[in-house]
């Protein structure tokens, strides 16, 4: 959907993500597709995506454009034959497991998902270079998560609905429900979840 006017809504070029998401894509990558399809998927980007799939090491405060992680995620979609929500969302899920392993998995089953949500809005700005986690909880169970001044697109807010949804199952919530409401991509003034659990 465009904004009005008929245009698309501009997308920040310079936001850019630390290292750290960007080695579970990686990682991600690695399991989900073959040497072979991974090679094709590295012809296919432009060469500052390629790079991040040919390096042997990213560092963790290292850091790369968004878009070359969204350019990666499309590109390894197609390869795999997976609609580009549904594997964005599956390695927003990996990269929540990636970022919550060993003892922290562990920590991660003995806080709630509003100390999650808590700590998850303190931790955006140093992962991400622009954008703030606005959190709302108007009852149990349901929170309103938005996420402002992130020019950013779909791709990107599927990987965060999957990030959100393991986080919530490692969490140990039960029937977790993730729905992006609102995309800035899709014209709307930011980007917004509601996040569901019993």
């Amino acid at each position: 959907m465009a904004r009005a006017g008929g245009t698309l809504p501009a997308i920040d070029e310079a936001l850019e993500v630390k290292g750290t998401p960007v080695r579970a894509m990686v990682a991600f990558i690695d399991k989900r597709l073959t040497p072979e399809q991974k090679a094709r998927v590295i012809r296919a980007l432009p060469p500052v995506a390629a790079d991040l799939l040919t390096r042997h090491a990213i560092l963790a405060v290292e850091t790369v454009p968004v878009t070359a992680l969204n350019r990666i995620t499309e590109a390894a979609a197609k390869e795999s034959g997976t609609a580009v929500d549904v594997f964005a969302r599956e390695a927003g899920r990996a990269a929540a497991d990636e970022a919550v392993h060993g003892i922290w998995k562990l920590a991660a089953a003995l806080v709630t998902p509003t100390t999650l949500l808590a700590k998850g809005s303190r931790l955006w700005s140093t992962v991400y270079s622009r954008g703030r986690l606005e959190i709302e909880q108007p009852e149990t169970g349901l929170a309103v998560v938005t996420l402002a001044d992130f020019p950013c697109e779909e791709v990107c807010c599927a990987r965060i609905s999957g990030w959100y949804e393991r986080l919530f199952e490692l969490a140990r919530a039960k029937n977790i429900r993730v729905e992006q409401v609102e995309c800035y991509a899709k014209g709307a003034p930011a980007c917004r979840w509601t996040l569901r659990w019993d």
